[in-house]
């Protein structure tokens, strides 16, 4: 059975903290590369050459949306699931905010796998290094409307 991780994930107020929305946060911009679009200003599973994170034209407010999903298991066992993060995991980069984040507004539809679920999370990292976290889990499923997670 073919395991389906179906999370769309439509916002033009993705995350807000003291009114600054995140660039792009509506996920209107991409850039188009060879066989495939990537998320402009976003660090995307397809970035690393999976492509399981795609452009849709399913959208809750303006014209696009981000569609992930998770692919079968490698003969190795491993699992690809599909990601966006806001500027560059490895070197730790994001938006400047001043001010602790009070909210990370979303809408979704999504269809997991029984057992199974998705998460969106912030982290926050202040001048010394300490870190802040917030995360929302997402489980069952939702494929007619787009449902507003806060």
């Amino acid at each position: 059975m073919k395991k389906i991780l179906l999370l769309l994930i439509i916002s033009s107020s993705l995350a807000k903290a003291q009114s600054n929305a995140i660039p792009n946060g509506g996920f209107e911009l991409w850039n188009e590369i060879p066989l495939t679009e990537t998320l402009d200003n976003w660090q995307t599973s397809s970035s690393q050459g999976m492509g399981i994170c795609q452009k849709s034209e399913d959208a809750q407010d303006l014209n696009y949306s981000v569609y992930l999903k998770t692919k079968e298991p490698t003969e190795e066992g491993d699992l690809s699931f599909g990601y966006i993060s806001f500027g560059d995991i490895g070197n730790g980069s994001g938006a400047p905010y001043s001010d602790p984040i009070d909210s990370l507004i979303f809408y979704a539809k999504y269809q997991m796998q029984p057992g199974d679920s998705a998460i969106a999370v912030v982290i926050q990292l202040d001048a010394s290094g300490a870190e802040t976290y917030s995360i929302l889990t997402i489980g069952g499923e939702n494929t007619t409307s787009f449902e507003r997670f806060a």
